[in-house]
């Protein structure tokens, strides 16, 4: 991914698909982060792939 990608990346209706909505990478992280107290490391290098590492605590803060 560019570094104008990377940038973006989570920006609600920024998409670089045709069909896209750009709400993907906002739901995700919203998901991850708010939610769950996780964490999201993107790891890019341009033409050759990108790595998302997801982190989710053990026991999170939360009560059900």
């Amino acid at each position: 991914m560019s570094n104008e990608q990377l940038n973006n990346l989570g920006t609600p209706f920024h998409t670089t698909k045709p069909d896209g909505t750009g709400l993907g990478m906002m739901v995700t992280n919203n998901i991850i982060k708010n939610n769950h107290k996780g964490t999201i490391y993107i790891d890019s290098q341009q033409n050759h792939g990108t790595t998302f590492k997801i982190y989710l605590p053990i026991k999170p803060d939360i009560e059900f």
